[in-house]
């Protein structure tokens, strides 16, 4: 995929070059929030690890995992919406769906998650220790 200025319009040799479906259809926020997930992998096996954003809408995530997810596996995702390891924050607890995965540089795959409902947690950094978990 190409990444452009959304206040631009395309030239036809980026179009030539550009091979697959653009699914974004929403602005993206490209900040990399740690996020906790949840969920199945390939061989049925629950896991939870710890990763970051590498972007996300109001309509779904997209993160990088070591293990490769089951399409349309239900995932659970916390995202700590700060970069600060010791601030106060507020997190953002969301169920998904897995629509889709894509192998990635270093075994990793890129993991498109739609969301399906979400909830924002504030709260004091010392009633949650993000470390700890």
């Amino acid at each position: 995929m190409w990444h452009m200025d959304a206040n631009q319009e395309p030239n036809n040799e980026m179009q030539s070059r550009y091979s697959a479906i653009e699914r974004r259809n929403a602005p993206r926020i490209e900040t990399p929030f740690p996020a906790v997930v949840r969920s199945i992998d390939v061989a049925n096996q629950p896991f939870e690890v710890h990763t970051v954003l590498d972007n996300f809408c109001g309509h779904g995530v997209y993160l990088r995992l070591a293990r490769q997810l089951r399409l349309g596996a239900k995932s659970f995702v916390l995202i700590r919406l700060s970069i600060m390891p010791n601030a106060t924050a507020t997190f953002v607890a969301l169920h998904g769906v897995v629509l889709r995965t894509e192998k990635r540089s270093g075994g990793a795959f890129g993991t498109a998650i739609r969301i399906v409902h979400y909830r924002f947690i504030y709260t004091a950094a010392h009633e949650y220790s993000w470390q700890g978990r």
